[in-house]
């Protein structure tokens, strides 16, 4: 009952975690708009690949060869090289404009720091003040751009690839949709096991940065007492509990995502099947169904993502 009501709390956190970073963006508002622009037209351009290389086996099929491969060809060359392009000036955006958001989140925590008083200092290891500033910071750097990323790329490719595949086949799209709900029990399943021992890993990473902090920071003291051993014995028992978690996470992430990989491949399994049990293959052309099968390795991709923006924010 404590884990759920802990469980339920950390949800709760999430949303005025996530608003008070969308604060720190305020003062950016024109630069994340384009930032958010650009990553979702670079989402929506690649999907046009599977189609062209569709087009290029159809005409293969139908001996047209070599001259009107050449449009399929070309096509994809410049659907790349515009994919390249965006993903580059999107890149920069997203870089920077987290950059100067983390700039700002450090300064906001030093500045809250020097203003607590300083009976505060003698009950919190220096140590671990540093690096919550420090550490914590590149932390949101790293996960807020992912989530920022997934939340805009995901909901467009998954509308993208969806309205592509009922062109092709609409009865087909709803028999890939099958695995969905297992994927969605899998994520809701591995979260609370994905969300406990990230924490852990993190508290214990913070221990052992704290750890190695005062000792450097003590070292004379230390040498002077010969305390050597002891704090090594103690750094040690430190470093062997960070491995213990790190050992932890590796258990579970090992079970999770080639469960992952697996519902995605029974998806692409059922497709098959089921063309060929109702015979609606045989009303494909070649180069649709191999359309068809490249656009379902990516329909899966996007609810992936979107765990992961999931697991960051907890």
């Amino acid at each position: 009952m404590s884990e759920e009501r802990s469980d339920r709390r950390s949800y709760n956190q999430v949303l005025p975690i996530l608003r008070r970073l969308l604060r720190l963006l305020a003062p950016y508002r024109s630069r994340m708009l384009l930032s958010l622009f650009l990553t979702g037209i670079a989402a929506v351009v690649p999907l046009a690949t599977p189609r062209l290389i569709g087009i290029a086996v159809d005409r293969w099929n139908n001996g047209a060869f070599p001259e009107a491969l050449l449009f399929p060809a070309i096509g994809i060359l410049v659907v790349e090289v515009v994919s390249l392009i965006l993903r580059h000036f999107k890149e920069y955006c997203s870089q920077t404009l987290v950059e100067r958001m983390v700039f700002d989140l450090r300064c906001m925590l030093f500045a809250r720091v020097n203003r607590l008083p300083a009976s505060f200092y003698e009950k919190s290891p220096t140590g671990k003040l540093a690096t919550r500033i420090l550490d914590e910071s590149r932390a949101v750097e790293l996960h807020f751009l992912g989530v920022l990323s997934a939340l805009v790329v995901a909901p467009v490719s998954l509308i993208g690839i969806a309205v592509v595949l009922s062109m092709i086949d609409w009865q087909l799209v709803a028999w890939a949709m099958l695995p969905v709900p297992l994927l969605y029990l899998l994520i809701a399943l591995s979260a609370r096991s994905i969300r406990r021992v990230g924490r852990l890993v993190r508290d214990r990473s913070e221990s052992l940065s704290s750890t190695l902090h005062e000792q450097i920071a003590g070292i004379r003291t230390i040498q002077l007492l010969g305390g050597e051993e002891a704090e090594q014995d103690r750094f040690a028992g430190r470093a062997a509990d960070y491995r213990s978690a790190r050992g932890e996470m590796a258990n579970v992430t090992s079970w999770y995502y080639p469960a992952l990989g697996l519902f995605m491949g029974l998806g692409t399994v059922i497709v098959l099947l089921y063309a060929v049990w109702s015979g609606s293959g045989r009303e494909m052309t070649g180069g649709e169904i191999v359309s068809f099968i490249v656009y379902l390795g990516y329909l899966y991709g996007p609810l992936v993502s979107l765990s992961g923006a999931n697991h960051a924010l907890q």
